[in-house]
């Protein structure tokens, strides 16, 4: 088959106008921004991608679109970018379907490389489908949705002398080297399948670099333990007791912790999410967030497997991303991860039915759980979580539809379904733009007014071009929705 199937990367251009809507055989889905990505040189550029199956480039200055990225043919699930030790900028995509993981040139939008597990896949018709990504100068990390968590070095990403994207196949399969201790005893690895959240720990903590893994995909599949049902089940008839196994519908989820040069794991962090994960983050070098889709986050101590604490519960019914706040300069320099990790005081969590952004205190990886295992934010001292924006906050079409969440020293990014994306005052909370596939930085639906002088911590909804009109007046409901967060 060869490369024929992926077209070259076109030149590159500005692009002023995008469709909204992609057809995907007889259904028409929205262009749902799913991941943002802040340049990791340049806090100016931001990166969006989207269910359309196309990347996107902006100028946070100015809204602009600037750059288009194509060659994924299916829904972009997540996105990665590395410099790798040769000097390359790189931006990666993964669509759930063909042909497979793409990898371009951040500069010039050519496609260089398409990452797959079999060269058969990287076709129109190809089987590849992946979730989550997440990447180091030398390594691509993925979780896939039925081939379970594997990675490929990226060290040489260069298109074919034809200028055809190159193929990079064959990847490492994570596994486990023996029985993973848990709550229930001895636990056996069946398989990684669904990793739709992956994040690495910080570079500079001691020991190997790892890696962390939620799964949409029940316990009960993934893991055999002594005395289940799963247990007896020949291993000759694996795949097949997996889908008899998912059909129990145990309920329980689960983080896997991972060597991620060696790809073996480290540690089970099982049994206490009822619902998918959709976000996990490293708070520390023994310190992870993890939320699901029923909106529990839980705070772990991952050398003893323990959950420090459940984040208070709020009225959001879903957790779909988290964002470590800190104090100090971002983006951070080489290594700013590590910095963020090390500092954050605060948790985001971004959901799509409730509030958008919720802010909560962490508490510090060696501090011990409340009695009772969580509860309430003030069992252990921290203060209750501060909701930053309100659905009302947003315009009508982007209310209970965020689904990605980014950051710079002076904004906060969201991205909705519908295919728009909210540039919002770090400080103020203001909106400053809107961009995206369904606004622009000159048709936001409204704009934010200044707090009124007797509160603050009370911000007032002004309707467009109501501060010019005969009656100036407000919009009569003042939203108690944003503070600035206070280190």
């Amino acid at each position: 088959m060869g490369n024929a199937c992926i077209a070259p990367a076109e030149e590159p251009r500005v692009v002023t106008a995008v469709p909204r809507w992609r057809a995907h055989g007889a259904v028409q889905k929205p262009a749902c921004v799913k991941r943002l990505l802040v340049d990791e040189d340049d806090s100016n550029t931001l990166y969006a991608g989207s269910w359309d199956a196309l990347a996107r480039r902006y100028d946070l200055r100015t809204g602009e679109l600037t750059l288009v990225y194509t060659g994924a043919m299916a829904d972009i699930i997540d996105m990665a970018q590395c410099t790798t030790v040769d000097g390359q900028r790189l931006l990666f995509a993964a669509p759930c379907g063909p042909p497979g993981i793409c990898c371009w040139r951040r500069g010039d939008a050519q496609l260089v490389c398409v990452f797959v597990t079999d060269p058969a896949h990287a076709s129109p018709n190809g089987a590849f489908s992946a979730y989550g990504l997440a990447a180091t100068p030398t390594r691509l990390y993925c979780g896939h949705a039925f081939r379970g968590v594997m990675s490929w070095p990226v060290a040489g990403a260069l298109p074919r002398d034809d200028g055809q994207a190159a193929i990079v196949a064959h990847p490492k399969l994570f596994t486990a080297s023996g029985p993973l201790d848990s709550e229930r005893g001895p636990a056996t690895l069946v398989s990684s399948n669904g990793a739709m959240a992956l994040a690495l720990s910080p570079s500079g903590s001691p020991g190997p670099r790892l890696l962390a893994t939620g799964h949409i995909v029940e316990l009960n599949v993934l893991l055999t333990i002594p005395g289940s049902q799963a247990a007896a089940l020949p291993a000759a008839t694996l795949d097949e007791a997996a889908d008899a196994n998912s059909r129990q519908h145990s309920g329980e989820f689960g983080l896997f912790v991972w060597d991620a040069e060696a790809g073996t794991a480290r540690a089970l962090l099982g049994f206490k999410h009822n619902a998918a994960l959709r976000a996990v983050e490293w708070a520390g070098a023994d310190s992870l967030i993890s939320g699901d889709l029923n909106g529990r986050v839980l705070h772990w101590r991952v050398s003893t497997r323990e959950v420090l604490r459940q984040l208070a519960p709020c009225s959001q019914a879903r957790c779909r991303v988290l964002l470590l706040v800190s104090p100090g300069a971002l983006p951070w320099p080489a290594g700013g991860r590590d910095q963020r990790a090390a500092a954050a005081t605060r948790v985001l969590t971004g959901s799509d039915d409730g509030p958008p952004l919720v802010a909560h205190a962490l508490v510090p990886s060696g501090a011990r759980a409340p009695r009772g295992g969580g509860g309430a934010a003030a069992a252990d001292g921290t203060p209750p979580p501060l909701v930053m924006l309100s659905a009302a906050t947003l315009p009508a079409a982007g209310r209970n539809s965020l689904y990605s969440v980014a950051q710079t020293h002076d904004f906060f990014v969201t991205g909705h379904k519908a295919g728009e994306i909210f540039v919002w005052s770090r400080e103020s909370g203001n909106l400053l733009k809107a961009m995206g596939t369904a606004g622009s930085a000159n048709d936001a639906p409204f704009v934010r007014g200044a707090a009124p002088a007797h509160d603050p911590s009370t911000l007032a909804v002004v309707m467009p071009g109501a501060a010019n009109s005969s009656q100036g007046t407000h919009l009569a409901r003042e939203l108690n929705v944003y503070r600035p967060l206070k280190f």
